[in-house]
């Protein structure tokens, strides 16, 4: 995101948070706050009070930031493509909009989609 500078850190996101907050995304039970700078965190209903993991979707659709309730001074920054694998992975997901979800005919490997995988709980890039 243009204008915002942050110096390169650590991140650590631990499992048990990233699949608490994607069993409360697959049910649809996540909530939003907004913070002083516009950006929008979901976070999973009921845990604010808790450690939890929070997750902002860039201005552009092209990042999706995450960081942890405990310390908000660093992000992971996940591209949308990641996100959406990631989101592919959860019960009852269904494809990106985006998504062309016709057959591709055979030969035609610009119109092919890869299952990605989600690592663990990696550092990751920060901004």
């Amino acid at each position: 995101m243009a204008g915002i500078e942050r110096e390169p850190a650590e991140v650590r996101i631990p499992r048990i948070a990233l699949d608490a907050f994607a069993v409360a995304l697959s049910v649809r039970t996540v909530a939003m706050r907004t913070w002083p700078d516009g950006i929008g965190w979901m976070y999973p209903v009921g845990t604010w009070d808790e450690p939890h993991l929070e997750v902002a979707l860039m201005p552009g659709g092209e990042e999706v930031w995450l960081r942890m309730s405990t310390d908000r001074s660093g992000v992971a920054v996940w591209t949308i493509g990641r996100w959406w694998a990631f989101c592919g992975e959860l019960p009852g997901a269904t494809p990106p909009p985006a998504c062309d979800a016709r057959p591709t005919p055979v030969g035609r490997a610009h119109g092919r989609r890869r299952r990605a995988r989600v690592a663990g709980p990696t550092p990751e890039r920060v901004t």
